[in-house]
């Protein structure tokens, strides 16, 4: 009999962040501001949230999209274009402010960790997930694809954000061919120009053909200018205020 790897997708969301999190604990590369286990709270809040919000919207998965098309696009090829099509919106996520207004919640942690993969507004989510089923309607991949291809990316979202320090030549090494910790973190700095770049997800090269992999280095305070500290763990505003503010500034 088949294994059903779909169900176990949820419990790998928990587990992996909590084994990042244990590797972090172990060699953090900064002291956090605010209280572990609030920001972890909200985090896994907004995660739960993002995820009924965006079932109860769409009322569709893309491994149940793709399981009615019974497509044949294996997954290295599906990982590719998908990846790419991330970038790209990525990109434009800094580029186009009615974009940024729900990106900005993600961006505006001041400790980030692997917890901050899962802060995402419930909008940017449903975003996300109509990009992901535009992609699975298009180009029909099978199912094993997609299930592989949602493991690898909650993996390489805790591993981008955790608040680590690779061995040098490690990170020097993967950054040829990957986003790290190293490459990610800058794009988090309170320096806009900072943000305007590494937009990669798991892969580096599409940074490097578009010539926007930044290496120098930015302001390392992380977060969004002008967000209090301690507002950035209140529910209220996160969901609301934040989003109220940047609307207000386009």
């Amino acid at each position: 009999m088949p294994v059903d790897w779909q169900q176990y997708l949820g419990p790998f969301t928990v587990v992996a962040l909590i084994a990042v999190g244990v590797w972090e604990m172990r060699q953090p590369l900064s002291v956090f501001q605010l209280s572990l286990a609030r920001r972890w709270a909200l985090h896994f809040g907004l995660w739960a949230g993002m995820g009924l919000f965006v079932n109860f919207a769409l009322r569709l998965s893309a491994i149940g999209l793709a399981a009615s098309l019974s497509g044949q696009m294996g997954f290295a090829a599906f990982f590719l274009v998908h990846d790419f099509v991330l970038w790209c919106s990525h990109w434009g996520m800094h580029r186009f402010g009615v974009l940024w207004v729900w990106h900005s919640i993600h961006h505006s942690d001041p400790d980030m960790d692997a917890s901050t993969g899962l802060r995402f507004h419930p909008i940017e989510g449903l975003w996300d997930q109509g990009v992901m089923l535009g992609m699975v309607w298009l180009l029909q991949p099978s199912v094993d694809a997609v299930i592989g291809l949602q493991f690898l990316g909650i993996a390489s979202n805790y591993f981008i954000h955790a608040n680590v320090a690779l061995p040098v030549r490690v990170e020097a090494l993967l950054q040829w061919v990957l986003m790290t910790p190293g490459l990610h973190r800058p794009h988090h700095s309170v320096e806009v120009a900072g943000q305007k770049g590494n937009y990669g997800i798991v892969l580096s090269i599409w940074d490097r053909v578009f010539g926007t992999l930044h290496r120098r280095s930015f302001d390392p305070a992380l977060g969004v200018e002008g967000v209090p500290v301690e507002e950035t763990i209140q529910p209220l505003y996160v969901l609301g205020k934040l989003p109220w503010r940047e609307w207000k500034r386009l």
